[in-house]
């Protein structure tokens, strides 16, 4: 993505990203989710306003986030699953291949399945 020259992770680009997958989503009816996995904490700060942003253009908009085998802690992370105006989020951290097995699992045991 433009503008990212350097190694190191950065969240900005995905969110990006992300936005323009939930107005497709909404566009067709889809419930707004995203489900947001790194092994890095963030270069490009803690992404409030980003996720303000989507939050704001979609009401009903939900974050879970995992933090995988990284390196810290995943503040960053942290605070984009608790940011302001979702309208739910989750923050969880996985150390190994069980526990973001588990992780997806509670995560997807919150969704209503309908046909």
């Amino acid at each position: 993505t433009s503008g990212y020259y350097f190694s190191g992770t950065h969240f900005e680009p995905a969110l990006e990203e992300a936005g323009k997958a939930l107005y497709d989503a909404v566009s067709a009816n889809m419930r707004p989710v995203i489900i947001f996995m790194t092994d890095g904490d963030n270069w490009d700060g803690d992404c409030l306003e980003t996720m303000s942003g989507l939050s704001q253009t979609h009401t009903d908009l939900e974050c879970h986030c995992i933090f995988y085998n990284g390196i810290g802690w995943g503040r960053h992370l942290e605070a984009m699953s608790q940011a302001e105006g979702l309208a739910s989020g989750s923050f969880r951290k996985a150390e190994n291949f069980a526990a973001l097995k588990e992780a997806f699992n509670s995560i997807a045991l919150g969704f209503e399945y309908t046909k």
